[in-house]
């Protein structure tokens, strides 16, 4: 019973490592996506912040990944999960993974990106509003979504 009780739990665990890689890979996809789509208006936004071009620092890029997928992976979907579970939300059709992945991966997201943004608007005088809330929003975006897939998840 306890050989069987163990490879169980094992199999659990190696069943939550492989939902976090696909988490991970859709993170990168979509927001390396968007910033690809963007990429103008990001390169713009800084070049008048800093008055010279944007120099990527790649290694500073990765831990900003590292942490956007903790702060996904540890806070925006157990948040989700937990309040549903609270709430005695059925989570069971796609319209309320949908819903409960908005109202709360996407208020993590939110959190997050509004934080940086409003407090750059705060420190950068030519930083532009619309940068600020697009990116703003597409964090949202970004959280709700891959919250929602996660949700979707076997």
């Amino acid at each position: 019973m306890y050989v069987y009780y163990s490879i169980d739990l094992y199999r659990n665990t190696m069943n939550i490592y492989l939902k976090y890689l696909i988490i991970t890979i859709i993170v990168l996809i979509l927001d390396i996506s968007w910033i690809s789509l963007n990429l103008s208006t990001y390169s713009l936004a800084v070049k008048k912040v800093q008055k010279a071009a944007m120099n990527l620092r790649f290694e500073h890029a990765i831990i900003a990944y590292v942490i956007i997928l903790f702060s996904i992976l540890y806070v925006a979907i157990p948040f989700t999960i937990q309040n549903a579970k609270i709430n005695k939300i059925d989570i069971s059709s796609i319209e309320n993974k949908l819903l409960q992945a908005f109202i709360c991966g996407g208020a993590v997201g939110f959190s997050i990106f509004g934080i940086y943004n409003f407090t750059s608007l705060a420190i950068y005088k030519d930083l532009e509003v619309s940068v600020a809330l697009t990116d703003t929003i597409w964090g949202t975006a970004l959280y709700t979504l891959t919250t929602f897939a996660y949700l979707l998840l076997p």
